[in-house]
């Protein structure tokens, strides 16, 4: 683990897809069949991701989709769960060990996530280490990350500092959700290759208070060495 954060935490805020989760294969495949239902031709994962797909709401909302919103919403949650168990590929590997780890600490534990509730909801009723103290998704907020409203929302919701929490996520907004939030922030570099890795890193150069995270367990390890301290 690379950088430094000073103060003792409270509380372990995470994004979820590609930092708990490896949820690719799933939202692309539930965003195919939604799009070949609306426009009646097959598509391939490639097209699909020259979309640059975004949250599901606000993918939705576009211009695009807005006059059919509701209807292609629920046919995406339906596809979403219907096509979990194939292409949901699970936590990464050492995430469970951290949430127990985390809780045998008594540590508070947060979610902010721009995906749906509904969507959350269906990995949610197939993990019990998805337990978390304080959950906000995207249609929680007015602003989606990196406006830092869901992480301050989350710390006010749990009744602390944005001081005393740190937010782990493995992209450019959740970085700068944090900063702006004023909350420490852990990159996760467990979901990325080994260029995406080194692109994070060096967005993350410029900050000495970001912890470099490889592995899930780093960040255990780190939190009783904060404990020790305070």
């Amino acid at each position: 683990m690379v950088g430094s954060i000073s103060g003792a935490m409270q509380a372990v805020l995470f994004d979820f897809d590609g930092t708990l989760a490896d949820t690719w294969r799933l939202y692309i495949e539930a965003y195919r069949r939604t799009l070949e239902w609306f426009r009646g031709e097959p598509l391939n994962s490639e097209e699909i991701i020259a979309m640059r797909p975004k949250a599901e709401i606000r993918f939705f909302l576009d211009p695009l989709y807005r006059d059919n919103f509701d209807q292609l919403y629920a046919r995406f949650l339906s596809y979403y769960e219907k096509a979990h168990d194939e292409f949901f590929d699970g936590f990464y590997p050492g995430v469970r060990e951290l949430l127990l780890g985390l809780r045998s600490r008594q540590l508070r534990i947060g979610l902010i996530s721009g995906k749906s509730r509904p969507s959350f909801v269906v990995t949610e009723n197939r993990f019990a280490e998805a337990d978390f103290d304080v959950a906000v998704f995207d249609e929680d907020v007015n602003r989606p990350k990196p406006d830092p409203e869901g992480i301050l929302r989350a710390c006010n919701a749990l009744g602390l500092s944005p001081n005393d929490c740190c937010y782990v996520g493995d992209s450019s907004v959740d970085l700068h959700a944090a900063r702006y939030a004023g909350c420490s922030f852990v990159a996760a570099l467990w979901s990325k290759n080994s260029v995406e890795q080194a692109e994070f890193r060096s967005l993350c150069a410029p900050y000495d208070d970001v912890l470099l995270s490889e592995e899930p367990g780093e960040l255990l390890l780190w939190l009783n060495e904060v404990q020790k301290q305070s």
